[in-house]
């Protein structure tokens, strides 16, 4: 090991190994590399960035982690959807969603980097932040909604594909540039399209 930084260091109920944070241990995590400044989600409610020049700390950012409304953990410490009933072969835990709860929460929360810019769109979070890249300040953010993935940003623009639509937002203040409706109710997007 030629140098580490440690990044975080979270509550024991946000921990990897803890039984209320199931969330965090089935999202993958990957850090985003631009102008010599690595941005590293934690998936606990905070995202951090490392100047590698340095090898320091150069910022941390926090935000609001969304509450699951429709999950219970029971008294043997087990986490289920309320109303979830089991059925045959399968574990409470193990039933599907549904349409409303596969797409309750960001589907993919790699940051992305553009024009000094950090675009972060945690699982845990029911928004979509804008960060400066050098300060990690905050710059806009905008509800999630039935918004699902940023796909990436072109023209200074963020592309966003939601359950029903796709649209622009733009970079500097999050303002909706345009919106394409979907026709008709053929499900939610699969896949990921690359830009």
């Amino acid at each position: 090991v030629a140098w580490s930084q440690p990044l975080a260091e979270v509550d024991e109920d946000r921990a990897v190994d803890s039984r209320d944070s199931s969330g965090r241990r089935l999202a993958g995590l990957s850090p985003a590399l631009a102008d010599g400044v690595l941005v590293c989600p934690t998936g606990a409610g905070a995202v951090v960035a490392v100047d590698l020049a340095n090898r320091t700390l150069l910022w941390a950012y926090e935000y609001p982690q969304a509450a699951q409304s429709d999950a219970v953990v029971l008294p043997n410490g087990i986490r289920m959807r309320r109303g979830a009933v089991p059925v045959a072969g399968r574990m409470p835990g193990n039933l599907p969603a549904g349409r409303e709860g596969a797409t309750a929460r960001w589907l993919d929360s790699t940051p992305i980097l553009h024009a000094g810019r950090v675009l972060l769109a945690p699982g845990e979070s029911s928004d979509l932040h804008c960060l400066d890249l050098r300060r990690g300040e905050l710059v806009w953010k905008a509800p999630r909604k039935e918004r699902l993935f940023v796909a990436g940003v072109i023209d200074g623009r963020a592309i966003v594909v939601g359950r029903a639509g796709v649209e622009a937002l733009d970079l500097e203040n999050g303002n909706v540039a345009w919106h394409r409706q979907l026709g008709g109710d053929h499900g939610s997007p699969s896949g990921r399209g690359i830009l």
